[in-house]
């Protein structure tokens, strides 16, 4: 979070709160969330984060520097999610 706020994001914020709607409606106000995941949801290992770039009923559209831009079933990607106690930041 020290990183954005120093880039003048200063209304940044962490939140472990939020929820598949909540994502929706963050990406749907023009935010970019980015989410903590376990890469165990996706047959590898680790922790890892990814850019929220869409969401709906059909998956969650990703941004990811390892696994590249895929969209992402909704119960996978929950799955991944919930492996980082759902952390995300929302740079504002």
């Amino acid at each position: 979070m020290a990183a954005a706020r120093a880039l003048g994001f200063l209304h940044s914020r962490e939140d472990y709160g939020l929820r598949m709607h909540d994502l929706r409606d963050a990406v749907r106000a023009g935010l970019l969330p980015i989410v903590g995941i376990d890469l165990q949801a996706y047959g590898r290992i680790g922790q890892h984060a990814q850019v929220v770039v869409a969401v709906s009923s059909r998956g969650v559209a990703l941004q990811d520097p390892l696994l590249g831009q895929f969209v992402s079933n909704l119960l996978v990607f929950e799955q991944a999610w919930s492996g980082s106690e759902f952390l995300t930041i929302l740079i504002e």
